[in-house]
């Protein structure tokens, strides 16, 4: 089942990375420089997403706060030019009611799959609590002569 699931969320990571390319490009244009940069911009929304799991961990000092801030930036610009590209390339600009749910249920599935994906590579994914460290402990008894 955790091969399964891996091998789906890989694919909706991919496919989220391509329509926020995609979408960044429905937005600037299509000349050479908007192309490097729409690519430029995919691979690092894709990254910031796929981290999302260590960005959160993070607990101190202004680089946290400040890494916190970027990555929901990186969320909301990944959110939004997928629900651009996702309009153009299945919805086809319908616009009822059924097709809204659709497109936003869609985009919001396939924005959250990289993060979903680096929590099912992670060893500890399935496990509810956090493994207990065995300590090792050494008794010293004093010895009387």
């Amino acid at each position: 089942m955790r091969a399964f699931l891996l091998v789906l969320l890989t694919l909706a990571a991919i496919w989220d990375a391509f329509t926020t390319g995609y979408g960044t490009l429905q937005i600037l244009g299509t000349t050479f420089l908007q192309i490097v940069v729409a690519i430029l911009f995919s691979a690092l929304v894709f990254a910031f997403n796929l981290g999302t799991k260590r960005i959160m961990q993070w607990r101190e000092g202004f680089v946290s706060w400040f890494a916190k801030f970027v990555w929901l930036v990186a969320i909301v610009f990944d959110f939004y030019t997928s629900w651009v590209a996702h309009n153009d390339l299945v919805i086809r600009g319908d616009r009822s009611g059924a097709a809204t749910f659709m497109l936003f249920g869609l985009t919001l599935l396939v924005t959250a799959a990289p993060m979903l994906l680096y929590a099912m590579w992670s060893p500890r994914s399935f496990r509810s609590t956090p493994p207990v460290e065995q300590v090792e402990t050494t008794v010293y008894t004093e010895r009387r002569v």
